[in-house]
């Protein structure tokens, strides 16, 4: 149920980075129908799923009605809907209702120490696993520095990165797919989320560990998931969504470079672990290739580079 979500969300990224307007009109039949088609399985504000089926990115599990990592993505691509018409000079009055809507429903998530993994007939299922890093990665979540304190502590954080399922969980085993191994997407995912709350050191020790697969098993690739006991592979020894992750944490979050063609702008909002002094990067702006070059100087993290857009540094 999720990946028309993200495609929503890939596409407003697309067309924000090159200012491919015309790629956009050819796909607004296709956006308008996957907005169409949440719109009808949409209740109090929450996109309901596994009807028939499991239909989260845990795919061995139901998780019905509500699970708080489909509504965050729900809530970044109502977002990313609403930026993309905007391009378009078209109404959003509807998506925006949506927004509140959703955001306002999302409450029921938040306990006292942490986020309940689902909802299960409008009820809290409060069991602990890593998806609640999703609202603190889509900005959903109110308690994001409580929520990283918990998946920094033993229960979550092993030593190939983060585990799915609590140890102190009641079903947690450690080469369980969707039950306590630990994954290299989830491992992603606390890597953006440190950085986004402002964390760079522990932003910068989980993404340490998704480059240190890079030589072990699958030699260059960075695998699936592992026993999060004695760290052995238990997945695919290539697997995409974590492999891909690594640039995006690189570029996203720890250097924070977010490229706008369609308004001439680049905002930069850099945070560098203190082992890391300087680091370059090249980036397509607009239609040319750009070396990108951050330094630290003077406790102030410097950036150069012949910018073609305006640069805003956050």
């Amino acid at each position: 149920v999720d990946s028309p979500l993200l495609w929503i969300i890939s596409l407003e990224r697309y067309v924000r980075e090159t200012g491919d307007i015309g790629f956009l009109m050819k796909l607004k039949p296709k956006l308008t129908e996957i907005l169409g088609f949440v719109s009808k399985r949409t209740n109090s504000g929450f996109l309901i799923h596994d009807l028939d089926e499991a239909e989260t990115w845990m795919d061995t599990l139901r998780r019905g009605d509500a699970a708080i990592d489909v509504q965050s993505i729900y809530y970044g691509a109502l977002k990313s809907s609403k930026n993309l018409l905007s391009v378009l000079k078209e109404e959003t009055e509807d998506i925006d209702k949506s927004m509140k809507k959703l955001k306002k429903s999302f409450e029921i998530f938040c306990l006292n120490e942490y986020c309940a993994d689902r909802l299960f007939k409008g009820k809290p299922v409060e069991i602990k696993t890593a998806n609640p890093l999703l609202s603190v990665f889509f900005k959903l979540c109110k308690q994001p520095e409580k929520i990283m304190e918990t998946i920094e502590s033993p229960e979550f954080t092993s030593e190939k990165g983060v585990r799915t399922r609590s140890n102190k969980e009641f079903g947690f085993s450690p080469s369980g797919y969707h039950t306590g191994s630990t994954w290299s997407i989830t491992t992603a995912w606390a890597s953006a989320c440190e950085f986004i709350i402002n964390r760079p050191e522990a932003g910068w020790f989980y993404l340490k560990k998704l480059i240190d697969d890079l030589e072990r098993d699958s030699i260059g690739c960075i695998g699936e998931c592992w026993d999060s006991f004695n760290s052995r592979l238990i997945g695919c020894g290539l697997q995409l969504w974590g492999s891909g992750f690594i640039p995006s944490l690189i570029d996203d979050y720890m250097l924070g470079i977010h490229i706008d063609s369609i308004n001439k702008e680049i905002r930069i909002s850099p945070k560098l672990p203190e082992e890391i002094e300087w680091i370059e990067r090249t980036r397509m702006i607009g239609k040319n290739p750009v070396k990108l070059i951050f330094k630290k100087k003077d406790n102030k993290i410097l950036v150069s580079g012949k910018i073609p857009f305006t640069l805003i540094k956050e």
